[in-house]
């Protein structure tokens, strides 16, 4: 009978060693922490030197360019994804990502630009100044309410605005809830107690595509200064549902911001977009298209759009 408890003590002790085993694995693994400090080091150099170059009427921060500077990027195994690619990106910009060949590096060029992966050679350059998101093509939620999902990041904005997006995107189910969710906190009924409990419940009885929807309005909401958008289509219905989406993204770089004041745009910082499309038909509304060619390089065009950024006019921040 001891000898059987002690068994069982044994194994219970055998199966904590093999986590704790992995878990010391993973925390020894190397790092990029290195390399991201160089290359932060790097953006706030350049940054400064870009502001002593720049001369403008407004802001000169609003005139300082996003700049890949002889930028390269290899892959662990040895393919070399992309070399010395050297290109400008006016800040206010709709650039769309485009590839001449299958698995031409469109996925990894946008890691670059949203700051996710270091360049192996070369810089990019983005001010320091700036807000930089990457958004991926997977949905990803957390398990708080629809409402703490969709406000994370900026949870000051005002309920109204909230709304109107989620209005222009279709996504009636996602109102429902959010409405819902109000009137159980304002009334403190049984459902606000099942909430606190579950918060993620409401995730089950939404479909992928709802969800995929809440993933992209998360970003209009916050309304960063870089958006990188990878595959937003992927997700989303052929038709009116993919062209909310597209006039969203060229709202977002137009006026600023998705449902703020057109008359304070001028107050704003300018909102640079890039994103990768379905079909060539949806990269035309862009202001530039990159094309990735063979050997790495990057073949630019113009787009149908027709943006024209200025600086800001005040010190209003936006």
């Amino acid at each position: 009978e001891i000898f059987g408890e002690l068994y069982e003590v044994l194994m219970s002790m055998n199966v904590i060693f093999r986590s704790l085993s992995k878990l010391t694995y993973l925390l020894n693994l190397p790092t990029e922490v290195r390399a991201h400090k160089a290359i932060n080091r790097a953006r706030r150099k350049m940054s400064k030197e870009a502001r002593g170059l720049v001369q403008a009427t407004g802001f000169a921060d609003d005139c300082m360019p996003l700049q890949l500077v002889s930028m390269g990027y290899t892959y662990q195994a040895g393919r070399q994804c992309f070399k010395d690619v050297s290109l400008k990106v006016h800040q206010g910009s709709v650039l769309a990502i485009m590839s001449s060949t299958e698995h031409g590096g469109r996925s990894t060029l946008l890691r670059l630009l949203g700051q996710c992966l270091p360049p192996t050679e070369g810089h990019i350059f983005i001010p320091t100044h700036l807000r930089v998101l990457h958004v991926s093509n997977k949905p990803m939620m957390m398990d708080t309410p629809l409402w703490d999902n969709l406000v994370f990041g900026a949870r000051d904005t005002p309920r109204e605005r909230v709304m109107e997006i989620l209005k222009d995107l279709g996504m009636s189910q996602a109102l429902e809830e959010v409405n819902k969710h109000a009137e159980d906190r304002s009334e403190k009924t049984d459902n606000l107690e099942k909430q606190l409990k579950n918060p993620d419940r409401w995730q089950v009885s939404f479909p992928f595509s709802e969800l995929a929807k809440i993933h992209l309005a998360r970003v209009f909401i916050m309304s960063p200064e870089v958006a990188v958008f990878q595959r937003p289509l992927l997700h989303v219905s052929q038709g009116s549902s993919r062209e909310q989406v597209l006039r969203m993204i060229r709202t977002l770089a137009a006026n600023r911001g998705v449902h703020l004041p057109a008359a304070s745009a001028h107050r704003r910082r300018p909102r640079t977009v890039f994103f990768t499309p379905e079909l060539e038909a949806e990269a035309e509304m862009a202001d530039t298209i990159w094309t990735i060619e063979a050997q790495g390089r990057i073949s630019v065009r113009k787009g149908q759009g027709t943006n024209r950024v200025t600086p800001r006019r005040n010190r209003a921040a936006g």
